[in-house]
């Protein structure tokens, strides 16, 4: 085994080369960060002893005590916990985020399975419709075994589907347990992959979101007299899958990697299997696309390996690993003894976690772990005497790496129509928002969009005017917290900025606008997306190359000549610039402004259609502004803008979306997240790009990034600020040549300028590039990607 080995003497390490790891560093230290949850039980620990009574603690909780044991815990997004139990009866348990039972599932929050079914749990994930997969191994009487069973929502159904994994029968000596499913991994596209054996072999299988099971074997065995058995299953953040599967009684540890389709990767390893000597340990995947082997012996070693399966770097740990998991931001968590320890990347300690590093780890509950979505680390352990037993420590800068599964959704593409303008006491009260204040909107039923809990996320044009003081908007899902990000930015002169906002519906399908400095805010609905489980032929996006199709400057796609005040112009788009001539509902392209005869505004709408009270653009004049639009198509594939302001236009297509004329698919669905900044220049005081600089970006090694592959591209918001000229950034997809495009513009005024862009990823890594032609801080927040297969 090659690599470079190093050894830490002692876990009180000197932390070295923060500086080279600034993207993981926190500012600084958090008071929360690796200390127990204060919204978790009492002091962050549940002992659900199932012995209370309906007079005290969590009441009767019906636990099959005794001999009871947890096998297998997850967590949705809303921070439930469910837990897997084996024992004379087995089943789930599920909890609500503060540790109390959730009595709404099953029978005081615990499904049982039925005795006919002799069921022994191995590992169990939650789909994005609230059901849950549970794998092992199940033996009905006078009935064929099966290898998973799916529990409703509410804990009260169980489903065994037909028998897709074939088990032996029964045997006394408990060797079924190996003949099962072992591993079960809920993928972000509503996927889920099961991993365990069979009759045949070792295999992995795809249980998709409508129920349909495919399958790939990993390696054929016999399976009765053979000691193979999967141990472990991992997902990387390319969205492979390796299989880990532990042979010859420990003597060597087997790992395969499958593509995402669940095809053998031939390049990994030596011929698509990498052998190692001694027993199989813990896996964990790192943002960044490589993985960790942890094993524990007389020498504890975290082992890192590159995607291909190449060691990296060894380090030598103080004491036996019990597990280790890796946080979002690339952390590295490892139970050893009682402490749940902290490590940077390259293994030094974080020193901002717990207690110099570590957290103490109640000696009740054990080695077992996992993150939870919020990114906190649950500690579990269940046994014939203490029953269930959970410890909660906070970890406010960790995301867990493997996201839950999220809703589909295909993009319904509007003609612009005014839901709020509180200038004019449209869809709220005719008074300024002032500082610091909040505006609720509904949006659900109204503007074309429907009220039928159908839509998942919608596109807007938000405007903010006359404001009084330089400021921002957030807008974010009403219900929701408050998000550290901001929608777009205005300067203290009182013109109008606005910005396409694309947003989940929150409560009543609601939008909540937050403004920093008092402003007047005008909203437009543009679109809506879809909530679907099942390919769909319109609203999916394909994503172009940025094309440059209409410069009025150099007489490209239109004379040239500026647009005069009050005219219109018409754009033919389909057939053009890589877009086809039919099958085109929409297309998203940034719209430039520049050499305003006066100041104004722009409306985009489909050819042949009225023009509508909204805008896209809003001037000033002798200014350049640019905004990202996304327009529905006339019947002639045209678009018509209406320049009020007058002057000259610019307009760069980065893709279209499908209509109902073409065949399903699943490429282009959107994924929406919660919006999350994925790069920040301004982190730790560092300076601002120069002009003439190049930054590159892979989404997949960001913590809330889709993993390299999954996305053909990601909604964004682009935000310029501390500006020192007027000046643009270009921003494209990695492996192509720069392109003549610009996609935020900042003007004389210098400033703070935001801008949405749907951002092509490159496909050799999954990444983009940014090109500065004026220095300034560039901020990057992500609230979408659309799906690449």
């Amino acid at each position: 085994m090659g690599g470079v080995v190093r050894r830490l003497t002692s876990l009180l390490v000197v932390l070295e080369s923060v500086a080279a790891f600034v993207l993981f560093v926190p500012v600084t230290a958090n008071a929360n960060d690796g200390d127990p949850s204060a919204h978790f039980g009492v002091g962050g620990i549940v002992h659900d002893t199932g012995a209370l009574t309906s007079g005290g603690g969590l009441g009767p909780l019906g636990l099959p005590l005794p001999n009871s044991s947890v096998v297998a815990a997850t967590d949705d997004a809303l921070g439930s916990i469910y837990l897997a139990f084996s024992g004379p009866v087995a089943g789930v348990v599920k909890y609500r985020f503060d540790g109390e039972r959730d009595t709404s599932f099953g029978v005081n929050g615990v499904l049982t399975f039925d005795p006919q079914i002799h069921a022994t749990p191995r590992d169990l994930a939650v789909r994005e419709d609230g059901s849950i997969v549970v794998g092992g191994s199940f033996y009905v009487v006078n009935a064929d075994p099966r290898s998973y069973a799916v529990v409703n929502k509410a804990g009260t159904t169980v489903s065994l589907p037909e028998p897709v994994l074939v088990l032996p029968p029964p045997s006394p000596t408990g060797t079924e347990l190996r003949r099962s499913v072992v591993r079960v991994v809920a993928l972000a596209d509503g996927r889920v992959i099961l991993t365990g054996s069979t009759m045949a072999g070792l295999e992995a299988r795809v249980l998709e979101p409508n129920g349909f099971v495919w399958s790939a074997l990993v390696v054929a065995t016999p399976p009765l007299n053979s000691t193979r058995f999967v141990q472990d299953a991992l997902v990387l953040a390319d969205g492979r899958v390796l299989v880990q599967i532990n042979s010859s009684q420990g003597v060597s540890c087997q790992i395969f990697a499958l593509t995402a389709s669940l095809a053998p990767e031939p390049g990994f390893g030596n011929g698509g299997m990498l052998e190692l000597t001694g027993p199989c340990g813990q896996l964990a995947a790192e943002p960044t696309g490589t993985w960790l082997s942890g094993v524990s012996g007389s020498l504890s070693t975290i082992s890192r390996y590159s995607a291909s399966g190449q060691l990296l770097d060894t380090e030598v740990l103080g004491g036996p690993i019990l597990d280790l998991d890796v946080d979002g931001t690339g952390r590295v968590l490892v139970s050893m003894g009682s402490l749940l320890w902290a490590f940077y990347p390259d293994f030094t300690v974080d020193y901002f976690f717990g207690v110099d590093g570590s957290a103490d780890v109640n000696s009740g509950v054990g080695a077992e772990f996992f993150l939870m979505v919020s990114g906190d680390v649950l500690f579990y352990r269940g046994d014939s005497l203490s029953g269930v037993r959970m410890q909660v420590f906070d970890d406010p800068y960790g995301v867990a790496p493997q996201p839950p599964a999220l809703p589909m959704s295909s993009l319904v593409s509007l003609s612009p129509t005014r839901i709020l303008d509180t200038r004019k006491g449209i869809g709220a009260p005719q008074v300024k928002p002032g500082s610091d204040g909040t505006v609720d909107v509904q949006v659900a039923g109204f503007g074309g969009v429907p009220n039928d809990g159908s839509v998942v996320s919608v596109v807007l044009n938000v405007t903010a005017a006359a404001s009084v003081a330089a400021g921002f908007v957030t807008v974010w899902p009403t219900g929701a917290a408050l998000p550290t990000v901001s929608s777009l930015n205005y300067g203290s002169d009182g013109e109008a900025v606005p910005n396409l906002v694309t947003v989940e519906l929150g409560q009543g399908g609601r939008i909540s606008l937050y403004t920093y400095a008092s402003a007047h805010l005008i909203v437009d609905v543009l679109g809506y997306y879809l909530r679907t489980d099942l390919p769909v032929s319109g609203g999916r996006f394909q994503p172009l190359e940025p094309l440059r199709i209409v410069d009025t400057r150099q007489g490209q796609g239109l004379p040239m000549t500026p647009i005069p005040s009050g005219g219109s112009v018409d754009v033919q788009l389909t057939g053009t610039a890589g877009i086809p001539a039919s099958g085109v509902s929409a297309v998203a392209f940034n719209l430039t402004a520049t050499r305003s005869l006066a100041t104004g505004f722009l409306t985009v709408h489909p050819g042949g259609t009225a023009l509508p009270d909204a805008s896209n653009l809003n001037v000033v004049s002798g200014g350049t502004r640019a905004n990202f639009v996304i327009s529905p198509v006339g019947p002639d594939g045209k678009v018509t803008i209406f320049n009020n302001a007058g002057g000259d236009l610019i307009i760069d297509v980065v893709g279209w979306f499908t209509d109902e004329s073409v065949d399903v698919g699943y490429d282009g669905l959107f994924v929406p997240i919660s919006s999350r900044r994925i790069a920040d220049s301004r982190f730790g005081g560092a300076n601002p790009w120069l002009k003439n600089g190049l930054m590159k970006k892979q989404v997949g090694s960001t913590s809330v990034g889709p993993a390299y592959g999954i996305a053909a591209a990601v909604v964004l918001n682009l935000t310029l600020t501390a500006s020192s000229q007027a000046g643009f950034i270009t921003v494209w997809p990695t492996g192509i040549p720069e392109p003549t495009v610009s996609s935020v513009n900042v003007g004389a005024t210098l400033g703070d300028t935001a801008n949405a862009a749907i951002v092509v990823l490159g496909i050799n890594d999954g990444g983009f590039q940014v090109d500065f032609q004026t220095t300034t801080h560039l901020v990057v927040d992500m609230v979408g990607y659309y799906l690449a297969y």
